[in-house]
C-alpha cells in the first residue's frame, strides 16, 4: 500500500503542508473549518491505490502559519489558494473532494475554473 509522504509547498504567497500518496489522476482532499489535512488520514491509502492523492492543510490551519493580526480569513482567498495548489501540483484537471467548508471551496473553484 502506498505510504503518504509529508511535504511543504509555497503557492500564492503562503506555505502549505500536505500529505501525498499514490499515482494516477490527481485527487485533492479539502478539509473543513475546524480541522486540517490529518482529517483525511484514513482515506489516503485506499484512495492512493487508484489516484495521486493530495491532502493539504488550508491557509491558517495547523501546521501552517497561524493568522496574524490584520489577516483576513476569506473564503475567496481559500478558493484561490486551492486553485493555486491544483495548478502547482497537477499537470491538468484534478478531482476535488471536500468536507464541509472544504466542499464549498471545491464548489467555488468549480465555478471559477471548471
Amino acid at each position: 500500500m502506498p505510504t503518504p509522504t509529508t511535504t511543504n509547498i509555497e503557492v500564492n504567497g503562503y506555505g502549505f503542508e500536505l500529505n501525498r500518496a499514490g499515482s494516477g489522476e490527481p485527487l485533492i482532499l479539502v478539509h473543513g473549518s475546524a480541522s486540517d489535512h490529518t482529517t483525511w488520514q484514513k482515506q489516503m491509502q485506499p484512495f492512493a491505490e487508484h489516484f495521486d492523492v493530495i491532502a493539504y492543510s488550508r491557509r491558517f490551519h495547523w501546521p501552517n502559519a497561524p493568522m496574524a493580526d490584520g489577516d483576513d480569513y476569506s473564503m475567496l482567498q481559500h478558493a484561490e489558494d486551492l486553485q493555486h495548489v491544483v495548478r502547482s501540483l497537477c499537470k491538468g484537471p484534478a478531482h476535488i473532494v471536500g468536507h464541509s467548508y472544504g466542499a464549498f471551496l471545491a464548489l467555488m473553484l468549480a465555478i471559477r475554473a471548471p
